[in-house]
């Protein structure tokens, strides 16, 4: 009998982070959802386009809810995407790709807008 792939269980919203982890400026993230936050985080310390490129498609994937999108805003994604993009956008055209649909969905909500338009 065929076995189905696990699923990774997610943290509802504002259970808190075990841990926490660290967002773009080095302060804990405080989305509260663990997947979000670790996807914040190790965009933040990618050192190649192809990490920051995974990062980037699960943040954009994620970013498709609409809770997940004010969790990644409050969490310091927003600013993570903007400097992911700056560090490896110019040189790599699919990390530019998912920063910037990552961003689209980002900016629909009204307090990640300012972060992203400035």
């Amino acid at each position: 009998e065929p076995t189905s792939p696990a699923v990774v269980p997610t943290s509802s919203p504002g259970a808190s982070a075990a841990g926490g982890g660290a967002g773009p400026d080095g302060a804990a993230c405080c989305g509260g959802n663990v997947e979000i936050d670790a996807e914040i985080t190790g965009l933040s310390i990618s050192r190649t386009e192809r990490q920051a490129h995974r990062h980037l498609v699960r943040l954009r994937t994620l970013s498709v809810q609409y809770q997940n999108r004010v969790e990644i805003g409050r969490a310091g994604g927003v600013p993570a995407v903007i400097s992911s993009m700056k560090r490896f956008g110019n040189r790599s055209a699919p990390v530019a790709k998912q920063a910037c649909a990552a961003l689209q969905n980002l900016a629909s909500v009204e307090s990640n807008a300012t972060s992203v338009a400035l």
